[in-house]
């Protein structure tokens, strides 16, 4: 919302310009009265007059008129950029914040300030935010997994968008969105997998864990996955003892192609990277 204090004083002060030109206009008007004995009575006296400095009165109205726009523009444009950074800072990719900042970035030009930077930035995001919302577990995860990651590190753009708290936190599918696919070095291996003939998730591993050979277990993630660090436990449950309960691994960082596991059996942490 525009600052009503900013625009009456704008207004103010173009009526005191204003006031000055006017009285200046008068006081060369009477000066060339004075130096031309100039008399309304004297015939012809108005039309000389006039005929004498119409020019400069037309430059002087021409001056005020051009002093006007400009000083207009730049006041309006000053109040857009103010909207503009107000609604780039509250900014949550949820809400009707996008009809601000899209007005805003069409109406400046993009050599005022750093719109350009912004505009740049802003048309990123909501491009990779685009990709999250067409995202289907049923389908490739890798352009929805870079977008993510790119939104989630936004606070290291130019201007420090911060979309981890409001946007990043409130994601359908994060668990799936970070984990999908086959994590493995040279002796372990994590899958996390939509199964089309359960349609659900299952994981596969050969990580350490306490589970026994022939038993069936219910698997569990503990977590919001919605830091970038320690965003998950995954712990197991015995299908026909249920007080049979025990962690077995946390999830202790991620990117685009690399997790860090850490295995409660052993107390050690593996790095697995995402095979193609």
């Amino acid at each position: 919302m525009y600052d009503l204090a900013g625009i009456l004083g704008y207004i103010f002060g173009l009526l005191l310009f204003s006031s000055v030109v006017v009285y200046s206009v008068r006081a060369i008007v009477s000066k060339q009265s004075k130096k031309e004995e100039f008399s309304v009575s004297e015939q012809g006296g108005f039309s000389k007059f006039i005929l004498n400095n119409s020019i400069l009165l037309v430059i002087i109205l021409a001056v005020l008129l051009f002093t006007i726009l400009v000083s207009t523009k730049t006041f309006m444009n000053k109040l857009m950029y103010k909207d503009l950074i107000e609604a780039v800072d509250g900014y949550s990719g949820w809400s009707d914040e996008d009809d601000i900042i899209e007005k805003n970035i069409n109406t400046l030009t993009s050599d005022y300030k750093d719109v350009s930077y912004i505009a740049s930035e802003y048309h990123d995001l909501k491009r990779d935010m685009n990709k999250l919302c067409d995202f289907n577990v049923r389908l490739d995860v890798s352009d929805a997994r870079e977008a993510y990651y790119k939104i989630y590190h936004s606070n290291n753009y130019y201007y420090g968008w911060n979309l981890r708290k409001d946007y990043c936190t409130n994601l359908e599918d994060l668990q799936s969105i970070r984990l999908l696919g086959t994590w493995s070095n040279d002796n372990y291996e994590f899958t996390y997998e939509f199964d089309y003939e359960s349609d659900g998730f299952i994981t596969r591993t050969n990580l350490p864990n306490e589970k026994e050979n022939g038993v069936s277990y219910y698997y569990d993630f503990d977590g919001d996955f919605t830091s970038q660090y320690e965003f998950a436990t995954l712990t197991y449950e015995e299908i026909d003892n249920n007080s049979n309960i025990f962690k077995a691994y946390e999830f202790l960082s991620s990117n685009t192609n690399k997790i860090e596991v850490y295995c409660y059996s052993n107390g050690e942490t593996y790095t697995l990277y995402l095979e193609n």
